[in-house]
């Protein structure tokens, strides 16, 4: 379950970053959520900076977006995340897994293109149930069970 706290929606996704982080400003965090199409309504709760309780007013598909962009914004080199499609249907699934290929490829969402050569590469992990989604999205796709062990499909 994603955790929100009472607070701007900015506090929330930036939860954790070193206030001197330039991925915490707002303008970044912006474009990461723009990215990520985030809705209407969720476009209006950022502009206006209000404080409220997250968990209680957003959706689940809203909670999950948000739950990535905090990911992003973090730009970690390696980002494990457990079933990020599972709020979406496959057209929006098919948006994310692109927007997560970017993550790798472009070593960060939404960084100075200019900077790219000095990123260290980017790692991301996840797990979903929804196989088909993958084709041609991914660079490897393992399978865990106990019957096979795991497998490389």
């Amino acid at each position: 379950e994603t955790m929100f706290y009472r607070g701007t929606l900015l506090d929330n996704v930036t939860f954790g970053m070193d206030e001197t982080n330039p991925n915490r400003q707002s303008e970044h965090v912006w474009k990461i959520l723009t990215k990520l199409g985030i809705t209407n309504r969720l476009k209006n709760f950022f502009l206006d900076g209000e404080e409220l309780s997250w968990s209680e007013v957003l959706s689940q598909s809203e909670c999950q977006t948000l739950n990535l962009a905090r990911c992003m914004a973090f730009n970690p080199e390696v980002l494990c995340i457990d079933q990020p499609m599972r709020a979406f249907d496959d057209n929006r699934s098919i948006y994310i897994l692109q927007q997560l290929r970017e993550f790798v490829t472009n070593k960060g969402l939404e960084q100075r293109p200019d900077s790219i050569a000095s990123r260290r590469p980017r790692t991301c992990i996840f797990t979903i149930q929804r196989y088909h989604l993958l084709k041609g999205k991914v660079d490897v796709v393992y399978t865990v069970s106990i019957a096979k062990g795991i497998e490389v499909l």
